[in-house]
């Protein structure tokens, strides 16, 4: 019987509104390799952690003594004598929350009575053609420096726990078909990044994914992140011409972290001309007490800084229950902002909200690039440059207490607090074809075209952007075919078209302008060209040379608008 030796570790933090993952200390080993001779040999490990660390392996003929600790610590690493004229040869983990470390130990064969010891078998693989080369390659420990090639497609049962490495898919296609139930305090920690690679350090490039990926975790046992590609890609990683068509699916009452290729993003990571095929999705069939989960097509949660450019999503994104979603056709959650930038990026899919008994008071993010910022840093700032949505944005709600903010390009933007233009946002030429709407009644809806809502901590800089299509709320708010709600006075509008193609509707109470919603005065004139129609509680209003200028704003704010004009 092959014995076990492990710690379960505590769920990792939950991440909500306001408060961001938990910086996990590295986790060092004064080796990674043992050689013993056949008549057993006793190793000493420096293990050099600031955090609770345990050893694992299944291995009956290695002992660690002690087997888990809390800091810094030698270990005694025991292998018994190897009876067998077969070299052996097993790994040797050490967990500790979010990292592994492995130590490779090889033992050589008992002499053979008429021959020499027999050499052991390599298993480091650099080229996987095969279900088996996966496993072997995931079984082993690699450098930063080397590449491992996919060289056929492949179908496998199991992730790979880390990527140190480089991976070069070369255009082929792993299809991974996994059901996982395993809670994050079951063995390892690992259990909380689901995705083909678990953990990502290295570069991921020309890496097609498929296959169905469904996550049903025990309900409130911790926060799972969850992507095709990765589950969790640390900051030294980079991913450039990935594709997923993978079915991703969480059906549980956990916080979810979950895109198409990544689930949770750490600061500096880079995504490049990435693309999401299947659909991804937050399904809760149970009723009751919510949870706030990020769902994105590409990305379901970026920390503080990064960058993703020409990254296309086709997939439908979706949000189905109670909760609070936070939910992009890019990125669904960008946590801690410092600088961000989503450049050339396009979502065709869907991102739709269907909300289910939910009782308390919440609002919900969605949009076709991202969906929410949380806390950003003071000075921060993010870039949106030539991004396109082309889907249909949608929240789905009945609710009175439930409320929306919904936007083309993005959903939510600032902090709130009353600091006028702590934090700038740009959208640079960017364009929305798509619908977006709300269904509730009776909630406070705020929708737009290109932002549905700017906290007055945002400084708002819209350059050359453009809509084309239905910004709706069946109930009422503020809609406006470029901003819905708010932002700061110091903002910029320069350059906007709002086209004929273009509707803004909205109920008989709501504030509807075919450019802004409802906008406190700002400091600079707008300038650009209006066009299309208003709705106000059923009353269709087509405008025109003569109308324009009093349909530009809902609120009727004093605003220059000099620099507007009709036109198409």
């Amino acid at each position: 019987m092959k014995k076990y030796i492990f710690l379960a570790f505590a769920a990792v933090a939950v991440i909500a509104c306001g408060k961001k993952d938990p910086v996990f200390s590295d986790l060092t080993l004064s080796q990674t390799e043992i050689s013993a001779e056949a008549d057993g040999s006793t190793v000493s490990i420096d293990v050099t952690c600031a955090d609770n660390w345990a050893a694992s392996t299944k291995a009956d003929w290695i002992t660690v003594d002690p087997a888990s600790g809390s800091g810094n610590a030698t270990v005694t690493v025991t292998v018994a004598k190897n009876e067998a004229t077969s070299a052996r040869e097993d790994v040797l983990y050490f967990n500790a929350p979010a990292h592994r470390r492995s130590v490779k130990v090889v033992q050589a064969a008992a002499k053979a009575p008429d021959g020499p010891d027999v050499p052991p078998t390599p298993t480091k693989v650099l080229s996987i053609k095969s279900a088996e080369d996966f496993a072997a390659f995931a079984a082993s420990e690699y450098a930063a420096d080397e590449t491992v090639t996919l060289d056929a497609d492949i179908t496998i049962k199991a992730p790979a726990d880390q990527l140190l490495c480089s991976f070069d898919g070369k255009n082929h296609t792993i299809t991974l078909e996994l059901e996982t139930t395993e809670t994050i305090s079951d063995v390892d920690p690992m259990f909380a990044h689901v995705g083909v690679f678990r953990m990502v350090y290295g570069a991921v490039k020309d890496l097609k994914v498929a296959g169905t990926l469904t996550h049903s975790a025990e309900a409130g046992s911790g926060t799972y992140h969850i992507g095709g590609v990765a589950g969790y890609a640390a900051e030294t990683a980079s991913f450039d011409n990935c594709e997923s068509s993978m079915e991703i699916v969480a059906t549980t009452k956990c916080t979810h972290h979950i895109g198409g290729i990544i689930g949770y993003s750490a600061p500096g990571v880079t995504v490049n001309n990435c693309r999401n095929k299947g659909p991804v999705g937050m399904i809760i069939p149970a009723k009751g007490a919510a949870n706030a989960s990020q769902v994105g097509g590409i990305i379901g949660h970026l920390e503080a800084n990064g960058v993703v450019s020409s990254c296309t999503n086709s997939g439908k994104v979706t949000y189905e229950g109670t909760g609070t979603p936070r939910m992009g056709g890019i990125t669904g959650y960008v946590n801690n902002l410092v600088d961000v930038t989503f450049k050339d990026c396009v979502n065709d899919g869907t991102v739709e909200w269907n909300e289910g008994d939910y009782t308390a008071s919440s609002w919900s993010y969605v949009g076709g690039i991202t969906g929410y910022f949380g806390t950003p840093t003071d000075g921060s700032k993010v870039l949106y440059e030539n991004c396109v949505n082309n889907g249909n944005i949608k929240c789905n709600v009945t609710d009175a207490k439930t409320k929306t903010r919904c936007g083309g390009i993005a959903g939510h933007a600032g902090r709130s607090n009353s600091d006028d233009g702590l934090f700038t946002y740009t959208y640079k030429n960017c364009t929305n074809n798509g619908e977006v709407s709300a269904t509730s009644t009776t909630g406070n809806n705020h929708i737009g075209g290109i932002l549905g809502y700017s906290e007055v901590s945002a400084k708002i800089v819209c350059d050359g952007c453009t809509n084309n299509g239905r910004v709706y709320s069946a109930g009422n708010g503020a809609v406006g075919g470029i901003l819905g709600m708010r932002c700061s006075k110091s903002s910029l509008f320069t350059n906007i078209t709002v086209s004929s193609k273009s509707s803004v509707e909205g109920g008989a109470t709501s504030k509807l302008g075919i450019a802004f919603g409802n906008v406190a005065e700002l400091e600079t004139a707008v300038t650009g060209k209006v066009a299309g129609q208003i709705s106000k509680g059923g009353e269709v209003t087509e405008i025109t040379a003569e109308n324009f200028a009093g349909l530009i704003v809902g609120n009727g704010e004093s605003v220059d608008l000099s620099g507007v004009t009709f036109g198409n």
